[in-house]
């Protein structure tokens, strides 16, 4: 009996081929299956390089690989477990993020996951996560020490319908790199509002305060309830802007320098097994040198002998 993969990755090798120029591109992408994804090569190919012909040679190789879809099918349905350590939950206060130690979360090896592979993870609507606010937790970490554009493609993941009040403005206020990403500004600021207009209906006490802008995740556990505060832009540029606590910035920093130290480490240890591989290898070449030179001596005593 087959496992049903929510994930589908597929590598496309193309090229276009011409008497005159020769132009070749890769992609390997995980495609979520519940979910309509379009991915292209941006500024591949220039139209003008045809000149005046009327035929181009374009082919393309793609491939499938199952077994990659099915550790994003491991990760996704573990989760909670995995990015959020034994208990598979974490508050975003910041006297566990900021203090965290490694004995609270054993293994950080998820810091190093490739991003696209996450974006692929938070785009499944059947990620095995209790609420959104844990995504959150296990993604502070994760985004401390990462280029600005892989930050936004990750928030563009985020379903901030879902997300409390109290965390998307922890995010606003202390996560210097996250504030600054583009989709998550959009994101905390349409959500921002539309809790606004709930609130000045006096809807916040129906009992269905979602809205249908994001799709509720399949193993969600969500109590609703909406933040009761009267939030003006004003106070959303005051929480993207300002810094709000003396030393934040240190201790993000010392976190940051953690990270990059434990990466810094396992670098130097795959350079040493590689040199110990390389020595091996070497010595196995001589020790064959050896037998075959003693044996080539032997067969010429051999040959002398016999004359």
């Amino acid at each position: 009996m087959g496992y049903n993969l929510n994930f589908t990755s597929v590598l496309f090798d193309f090229s276009i081929r011409d008497i005159s120029f020769e132009k070749n591109g890769i992609i390997f992408f995980s495609f979520v299956n519940n979910q309509y994804q379009i991915i292209g090569y941006k500024k591949f190919f220039n139209l003008k390089q045809l000149g005046k012909k009327n035929i181009l040679n374009f082919i393309i190789y793609i491939k499938e690989f199952p077994l990659h879809s099915a550790c994003l099918q491991y990760l996704s349905d573990n989760f909670q477990p995995l990015f959020l350590g034994k208990k598979g939950k974490c508050d975003l206060k910041e006297s566990i993020i900021l203090k965290q130690e490694k004995k609270e979360n054993e293994n950080l090896s998820y810091l190093d996951l490739y991003s696209n592979d996450i974006t692929s993870i938070l785009y499944n609507n059947n990620l095995r996560v209790d609420n959104e606010n844990n995504i959150i937790s296990a993604l502070y970490m994760y985004c401390l020490n990462k280029e600005p554009k892989i930050i936004d493609n990750i928030m563009e993941s985020i379903r901030y319908e879902f997300v409390d009040f109290k965390i998307m403005c922890t995010l606003a206020r202390d996560h210097d790199v996250i504030k600054h990403s583009p989709s998550f500004k959009k994101g905390f600021t349409i959500e921002l509002n539309e809790r606004i207009k709930k609130l000045s209906n006096n809807q916040n006490n129906n009992n269905n305060v979602f809205s249908k802008r994001f799709i509720k995740r399949k193993y969600y556990t969500i109590s609703d309830s909406i933040c009761n505060l009267n939030i003006s832009n004003e106070l959303i540029s005051f929480f993207l802007e300002k810094n709000h606590h003396d030393g934040y910035i240190d201790k993000v920093n010392k976190l940051k320098k953690e990270i990059e130290n434990e990466r810094k480490v396992n670098d130097e240890r795959m350079q040493i097994l590689k040199k110990m591989f390389l020595q091996f290898h070497l010595y196995v070449h001589l020790i064959f040198l050896v037998l075959f030179l003693l044996l080539l001596l032997l067969f010429l005593l051999i040959i002398f002998h016999c004359l």
